[in-house]
């Protein structure tokens, strides 16, 4: 899916390095179903705020504040007489300084998140229903790639799949993770996920550019396995949600191999 903005993050000390947020989104990139329900849904979701396109993407709350906003390409569902959306927001004003502060192993608790809002409207795009929840809270940093409706016809709010970018941090260690995820849409909350690619520096130590991840299902207990290091990190029980910067901790030549579930 069409990303309309890049990440802002250059989390240099793992060889993710990405652009500044530029100016590429417009009404027209959304196109003519997703720009006026994203017009419409904002001031739901944010009090008295409405969504400005130029000179850059933002939004602008009820005090006049404009406040810089990174949307990837809605996922929608159209219905007989309504749309169902579901939506990634995510404020990107704070990303740079957060993002330094894990390059600098020295975490300060700030975040820089993903709201993911999953939302109805008429074919005239008035918004009747909402549901707002925050995509992941274990990361300092959130930033989506793609959202997709799962294919369930019969659910009146159909769960996504939403693949997004974690970036994490302690003392000793910097790390990012990208999550293939699942989430519900009834309430927003996820259900599901597993590693696709992992990156993590150790202070004086190895450091790990983007590598992939080994996923083997036995059952209902999902075996991961870090490829680079041709061994075992854990074991997770059906629903899958790993704690990241747990799993993270795992992964290194000077971590332990532990096969559990966090």
């Amino acid at each position: 899916m069409r990303t309309l903005t890049r990440i802002g993050v250059a989390i240099i000390a793992v060889g993710v390095v990405a652009g500044t947020v530029d100016a590429q989104t417009t009404r027209d990139a959304f196109g003519p179903v997703a720009a006026p329900a994203l017009e419409a849904v904002i001031p739901q979701v944010y009090s008295g705020a409405h969504l400005q396109w130029t000179p850059k993407l933002a939004v602008v709350l009820a005090d006049g504040s404009v406040k810089a906003v990174r949307i990837v390409e809605p996922a929608i569902r159209e219905e007989t007489d309504a749309y169902t959306f579901v939506i990634s927001i995510e404020f990107t004003d704070n990303e740079k300084t957060v993002a330094q502060a894990l390059n600098s192993m020295a975490p300060t608790g700030d975040l820089s998140l993903t709201d993911i809002i999953a939302f109805k409207t008429t074919k005239t795009f008035a918004v009747t229903a909402v549901h707002r929840g925050t995509l992941a809270n274990d990361a300092s940093i959130t930033r989506v790639v793609s959202i997709d409706l799962a294919s369930e016809p019969t659910l009146a709010w159909p769960g996504a799949f939403v693949t997004y970018k974690a970036y994490y941090a302690t003392t000793d260690w910097v790390g990012m993770f990208e999550w293939q995820s699942k989430v519900t849409t009834d309430s927003v909350t996820m259900v599901h996920r597993l590693p696709g690619l992992i990156a993590k520096s150790i202070r004086n130590g190895a450091q790990l550019t983007e590598k992939p991840v080994i996923i083997v299902r036995a059952d209902d207990v999902f075996d991961i396995y870090s490829k680079d290091q041709a061994r075992f990190i854990m074991s997770c029980a059906v629903p899958c949600v790993p704690d990241g910067k747990v799993l993270l901790g795992l992964w290194g030549p000077t971590s332990p191999t532990i096969a559990g579930t966090p």
